[in-house]
């Protein structure tokens, strides 16, 4: 009977070890995709993180086209207002200039006319 047993529980005890090491197999692998998972979660969380600040970054960049831009457009009015003093400016220069070709002869006058009425 011992014997009999003997044969009949050898390939049951195969077949266990078998298992045994299909389950110890089994369980290496589900350990690895676990952390494989926790690796790709880390990974995710930092690209969030990384995104975040990249968002962060293109609005101030954002805000500070706008002022750029708003600066730009003080600038041309400021250019194109001092473009109508630049006329006005050159026509006074040039009426002054019209006034020191005159000068010379203006005082001389002056000074005959005071010598005329006894000054």
């Amino acid at each position: 009977k011992y014997a009999t047993l003997e044969r009949n529980l050898e390939p049951m005890t195969k077949e266990l070890n078998m298992l045994r090491d299909r389950a110890a197999e089994n369980k290496k692998n589900l350990d690895e995709q676990e952390n494989q998972i926790e690796q790709t979660k880390q990974q995710i969380k930092q690209y969030e993180s990384e995104y975040k600040q990249l968002l962060v970054a293109v609005a101030a960049i954002e805000q500070e086209m706008k002022q750029v831009n708003e600066k730009c457009a003080r600038s041309t009015k400021l250019l194109d207002d001092l473009g109508s003093e630049k006329i006005r400016w050159e026509a006074s220069s040039k009426a002054f200039a019209d006034q020191n070709t005159t000068l010379l002869g203006d005082t001389m006058i002056s000074g005959a006319f005071c010598t005329y009425i006894g000054f």
